[in-house]
């Protein structure tokens, strides 16, 4: 399992989102697609 630090957000810029959005979608490796997920549930205001 893996921690991770936590990382609040309040907003993304809109070129911010979908490169997050790339990112979690095509990223060759697991740990930088979650924390690419966890930053946008961030900034949709999940904690």
């Amino acid at each position: 399992m893996y921690y991770f630090t936590m990382l609040f957000v309040n907003a993304l810029l809109a070129d911010e989102s979908q490169t997050l959005e790339n990112m979690k979608r095509y990223h060759p490796n697991y740990l930088p697609r979650v924390r690419a997920q966890v930053v946008l549930l961030s900034a949709a205001g999940f904690n």
